[in-house]
């Protein structure tokens, strides 16, 4: 309405303008014929009139339009600052992915972040084709962490498959839960910890996994060449106990007062065998050194294996309880 305004405003000066110019030959004509004594001082003031009336009548059109730009100038602005406010009503994700959390409905009051306050988390969106893993390892492995390190990572709702990933990230500080686990389990901040560790996992077109879903991880922390044995499998003797052969050998440590050992069944009987070991874990052990592939060692429960001596007879027997097949080899003298 108002640029309508100022457009016919605009054109209504047109006609002024002319009747300006109009007057003011008349009034050059006025001035030559009062020089010439031709015509009275009150002719020549009436044009002087005219002329200043039509100046005037200029002059109030020109302002009342400058008014109304004013007025155009200010609406503009209005409209930028209202298309400027709009805009940031629209949300625009940085990333494609897909919503996975919504916090916040339509009409719902929402609060602005500031430096103090992160304000209103609205929604979460998630890239579900690039996943990582937030674990967590206890204090005493976290050194042997490193970047890079393969990980083969296991969720609890896919029972039947594994991941495989990458270490990416590794915290510089104690996790709070490790804090807190910690705490109330020590009754002080001396005890141990949990770091976390992130892990990208390396995803193919047909992996669909959900974000928050239980899982964990076995981290590679080194490759070694060696044969895997059950961990129970690997005891310490004390060196008297151990026969002239074994005491001997070059894996044996002859600072030590213990040696570490497996039993190897042989012709019927435990034979005790020293060996270097690797990397170990709460179900299996490298044996670097001092066993081949494919012997078969003794296992069982620990009063036995604690009980064990070289030379003792031992019967293989083998059992299927119920869930699986388990293999126990029974002590004799």
């Amino acid at each position: 309405a108002e640029r309508g305004r100022l457009g016919a405003e605009k054109a209504r000066l047109d006609g002024p303008r002319m009747q300006l110019q109009t007057a003011k030959s008349a009034l050059e004509r006025q001035e030559a014929l009062f020089r010439s004594g031709d015509i009275s001082r009150q002719a020549l003031e009436e044009a002087q009139t005219r002329v200043q009336d039509i100046q005037a009548g200029l002059a109030a059109s020109e302002r009342t339009i400058g008014v109304i730009e004013s007025s155009v100038a200010a609406s503009a602005a209005d409209i930028e600052r209202a298309q400027r406010d709009r805009e940031r009503t629209v949300l625009l994700s940085p990333m494609d992915g897909v919503v996975i959390r919504l916090n916040a409905e339509v009409g719902e009051l929402v609060v602005v972040g500031t430096m103090n306050n992160a304000g209103t988390v609205i929604m979460t969106v998630a890239d579900l084709s690039h996943m990582r893993m937030v674990a967590e390892v206890a204090e005493a492995d976290i050194a042997r962490v490193q970047l890079g390190q393969v990980a083969e990572v296991f969720v609890n709702a896919y029972k039947d498959q594994s991941f495989q990933g990458k270490v990416a990230e590794i915290a510089m500080d104690r996790s709070n839960a490790g804090r807190s686990a910690a705490l109330s389990a020590s009754g002080s901040t001396g005890g141990s910890g949990t770091y976390k560790v992130e892990i990208d996992l390396t995803l193919s077109e047909q992996d669909h996994l959900l974000s928050g879903l239980a899982a964990n991880a076995d981290i590679r922390l080194a490759t070694a060449n060696g044969v895997a044995v059950p961990t129970q499998a690997v005891v310490e003797r004390k060196l008297d106990d151990l026969p002239e052969s074994v005491r001997t050998s070059t894996l044996v440590d002859r600072n030590r007062k213990v040696a570490s050992v497996v039993f190897a069944v042989k012709d019927g009987m435990a034979r005790a065998v020293p060996v270097r070991i690797g990397q170990s874990s709460l179900t299996d052990t490298i044996v670097l050194e001092g066993l081949a592939a494919g012997e078969r060692v003794v296992v069982g429960p620990y009063k036995a294996l604690d009980t064990l001596r070289d030379g003792m007879r031992v019967t293989e027997a083998s059992a299927t309880p119920e869930g699986g097949t388990s293999v126990e080899v029974r002590i004799g003298t």
